[in-house]
């Protein structure tokens, strides 16, 4: 009697109609591809029984779920236009870095719009934005006292775009909430904003 047969007789024996049987005689009598299938999901179970929990799952888990964020005080600079023309500068507290995969941001800030014409227009500012994610989608929301010394009007301004780490080019919306036919604000605008840190504030990992 060979190894192989001793083993076989060795296996715990299983009852098949009445007759005992082995349970490698039992396997051996399945259909082919069933017995693929077990070979390869017994494969797949044992490698990943093996291999399951690694060093690299600690990198990759780190990379998924972890923060790594820097928080900054931050020189705001800017431009916004839609036929009128305003420069922009302040100062921000932004945060930006990495949220497991994803980049994210974000910034509350005040700061000044000005407008040099035939006559100077500015505009008082103080706002909140946030972005990140796959497309870097960023939305913000402003509010707004323009005047050119001689009349005024305070306008909030929603805005949406794509912002990441220190940067934004976002649409916004004018709403006046006084003084609707103040000249020089149009409905629409175009905002591009770039800070600058000049201090960081604290760091963030997890």
């Amino acid at each position: 009697m060979n190894i192989g047969t001793k083993f076989e007789h060795w296996c715990f024996e299983i009852p098949h109609f009445g007759k005992p049987q082995t349970v490698i005689g039992h396997f051996k009598r399945r259909h082919p591809l069933t017995r693929i299938l077990t070979i390869l999901l017994l494969t797949f179970g044992l490698s990943s029984f093996c291999f399951g929990q690694t060093e690299n799952d600690s990198t990759v888990n780190r990379m998924r779920y972890g923060v790594d964020l820097e928080r900054h005080i931050s020189v705001l600079t800017g431009f916004n236009f839609w036929r009128n023309f305003y420069g922009e500068l302040g100062l921000a507290m932004n945060q930006y870095g990495r949220v497991g995969h994803h980049p994210a941001a974000w910034a509350y800030f005040f700061s000044n719009e000005i407008k040099i014409d035939n006559q100077i227009l500015l505009g008082p500012k103080i706002g909140v934005w946030a972005g990140g994610g796959v497309g870097g989608m960023a939305m913000g929301l402003n509010v707004i006292y323009y005047t050119d010394f001689d009349q005024s009007s305070l306008r909030i301004r929603p805005e949406i775009g794509m912002g990441f780490g220190r940067w934004k080019v976002v649409y916004g919306f004018n709403l006046p909430l006084t003084n609707k036919n103040f000249d020089g604000v149009k409905k629409s605008n175009i905002g591009i904003a770039l800070m600058f840190g000049i201090k960081k504030i604290k760091t963030i990992q997890q």
